[in-house]
């Protein structure tokens, strides 16, 4: 096969992933949100030759009909390869980076699948047409092709994942002052925390939110507070939700809770930064010793240098 035959081949692999990425992101949730529309638009009420018109393929747009169909066939061949504790970690990643509403373990699967197939492609393809190049030597290129395939999901997931909880552990601090002058003025836990939630924004407040929801569905505030700390998997978050399950608990007042919590937080947050601080010069030793020491010895002994090989060239002229 060609170099060109192998090119197309990768292009198309490519073409594949991108569309696969539009319809997951994209395509997907309108899908499952106009389906749930329409079924619950005709309910056991509507007419037989309703309902049929309304779920005939001339009424549904071609996204839906073909391709969210298709991708979903291709996430259930490749998210069927792999087991089932990878499809649990997928889970969590998904959970904790907070794109539940969007990506499922099947499709990250697929796409993990896709990447890996895809790089490998571009990796032989890079071996083709070099008969210097032995068996094994090709084998460990599509193989390293495969691996950073298989890494390139998971480090962007982890990215994001990182990102989430920065930014959750720099907000929490806030809404703990708001709730503790909120409770303090007099109004309860929950309708401090609805009004804060309606007011801010956020990736701790859309988990709050979600806490009040669950709240209202019937679960207790302690398993909801839980809830909460495991979805963030921040350890702020976590002493945040066992404080307010304690002083639920003994009967503590709940503003001075909040009060202790903000001020124990923000001071861990200032020790946080203070390390980091403290850790700079020594993360900066090892750029000022491969660039700008290098760059410094050649500015001041270059000359120096050059000088003493011209005096050394006068010397055995004069002494020829």
């Amino acid at each position: 096969m060609s170099t060109f035959a192998w090119l197309a081949i990768i292009v198309l692999l490519l073409i594949i992933v991108v569309a696969y990425l539009m319809v997951v992101m994209v395509y997907a949730p309108k899908a499952r949100t106009s389906q749930r529309v329409r079924q619950l638009r005709f309910d056991a009420t509507a007419t037989p030759e309703e309902r049929k018109a309304a779920m005939s393929e001339s009424n549904i747009p071609f996204s839906e009909r073909v391709l969210v169909p298709f991708f979903l066939w291709i996430e259930n061949i490749f998210g069927g390869f792999a087991p089932h504790s990878i499809r649990q970690f997928l889970d969590r990643q998904i959970m904790l980076a907070g794109l539940g509403a969007t990506w499922t373990p099947n499709a990250l699967a697929g796409l993990w699948f896709l990447l890996m197939i895809v790089f490998a492609g571009l990796f032989f393809m890079m071996t083709v047409g070099k008969p210097n190049m032995g068996f094994l030597q090709k084998f460990l290129m599509v193989l390293l092709g495969a691996v950073m395939g298989s890494v390139m999901p998971l480090l962007s997931l982890r990215m994001k994942i990182k990102k989430r909880q920065d930014s959750i552990l720099r907000q929490l601090p806030e809404v703990l002052d708001l709730l503790s002058v909120s409770v303090s003025a007099g109004l309860s836990f929950d309708a401090a925390l609805r009004n804060i939630v309606g007011r801010m924004n956020g990736p701790f407040i859309l988990e709050c939110q979600r806490m009040l929801q669950d709240i209202r569905l019937g679960k207790t505030r302690r398993n909801a507070l839980r809830d909460l700390a495991d979805r963030c998997d921040v350890q702020d978050v976590s002493l945040f939700a066992t404080s307010i399950i304690q002083a639920e608990q003994l009967g503590a007042s709940m503003s001075h809770t909040l009060e202790v919590q903000a001020d124990n937080i923000r001071e861990r947050r200032r020790q946080f930064v203070k390390a980091q601080a403290m850790k700079t010069p020594v993360k900066i030793l090892f750029p000022l010793i491969l660039f700008v020491f290098p760059a410094i010895f050649i500015i001041l002994f270059f000359p120096i240098g050059y000088k003493i090989l011209e005096i050394a060239q006068s010397i055995g002229q004069s002494g020829m």
